[in-house]
């Protein structure tokens, strides 16, 4: 019987080249990223005027309390009242001070357009007002776009020539393997590797607008958390950001104080809770899983649905 040839070297050199096209592969799919973010930003005491709760939540990607930080605003402002006798209930007071995104989440709260007069019950367990309060999170994620803080990047390269090229070399493997078995470990290595479908991430990543909102929170933040409890600043505009965040406890010991009601609300619905892990780990409000979808491949604002 005569031996096998040996074609260890020439599947070595074919397994080397279906590594090098296994990394363009990885390469060429890899999605693009946020502008980096400081660790340190600037500690600030004001928000960005214009920019609403929910949106600032979702590209700062602190979502999951966002959408009681927003209602905790607008009692904040005068623009809703909350009932003495029952502080769940809310009564629109100025239909006029909302902007666009606030007025849909308003519509969303009283079941119609906003008037003088509009009241809803808030309930932690109401599904159809949940559902409701996911239609204007999910409409936030097109809006960053419309307002040039995230956009689309440009479609990936397709992956079929690649995976082509790595059955091809499969196929080669394969071939010098029936002369010589050692060369099987290549060929079934390939084949592994010709077959194996990554997810494809796509994301929309922040543009420089996008991240520098994103490190202006960031400051508020950092102030809210770190700053001397002596430190002058304006607490009212920080109260959202303090639920946003899980700060409410620092805001308050800085004699911020949100009145009787307000609390009540806040802790009936979740609200109230102190920042645990990071941003995508924290304990929400009633309506989490309305703000992220139950994972960030849905209401992230950056991470993609599949429909879309």
């Amino acid at each position: 019987m005569e031996p096998s040839p040996d074609l260890l070297g020439p599947a070595l050199g074919v397994l080397a080249l279906g590594f090098a096209i296994e990394m363009l592969r990885i390469f060429r799919e890899q999605p693009p990223t946020d502008p980096p973010r400081p660790t340190w930003p600037p500690r600030r005491t004001e928000p960005l005027p214009g920019v609403a709760v929910l949106v600032g939540a979702h590209v700062a990607r602190w979502r999951r309390r966002s959408a009681t930080a927003q209602l905790a605003e607008l009692v904040r402002r005068g623009a809703l009242r909350l009932d003495p006798a029952d502080p769940a209930r809310v009564e629109v007071v100025d239909p006029s001070a909302l902007d666009p995104v606030e007025h849909a989440f308003v519509a969303a709260l009283v079941r119609a357009e906003p008037r003088v007069g509009s009241r809803a019950q808030l309930r932690a367990g109401d599904v159809e007002l949940a559902g409701r309060v996911r239609e204007v999170q999910a409409a936030v994620n097109a809006l960053v776009l419309d307002l040039g803080l995230r956009y689309r990047p440009a479609p990936r390269p397709e992956r079929v020539p690649l995976r082509l090229a790595l059955v091809a070399l499969t196929v080669v493997a394969a071939v010098l393997a029936v002369q010589d078995p050692r060369a099987w470990f290549v060929a079934l290595t390939l084949g592994f590797a010709a077959l194996l479908d990554r997810r494809r991430e796509r994301v929309r990543p922040l543009t420089a607008e996008g991240a520098a909102l994103r490190d202006h929170l960031r400051g508020i933040k950092d102030w809210l958390r770190f700053a001397d409890l002596d430190e002058p600043a304006d607490l009212g505009p920080l109260l959202p950001w303090a639920v946003v965040f899980g700060e409410l406890g620092p805001w308050r010991a800085r004699g911020g104080d949100e009145g009787p009601d307000l609390r009540a609300l806040l802790v009936a619905l979740g609200g109230d809770r102190p920042e645990q892990g990071t941003d995508d780990e924290q304990p929400g409000d009633a309506w989490a899983d309305q703000a992220t979808g139950g994972s960030r491949a849905e209401h992230d604002g950056a991470y993609v649905p599949p429909s879309d």
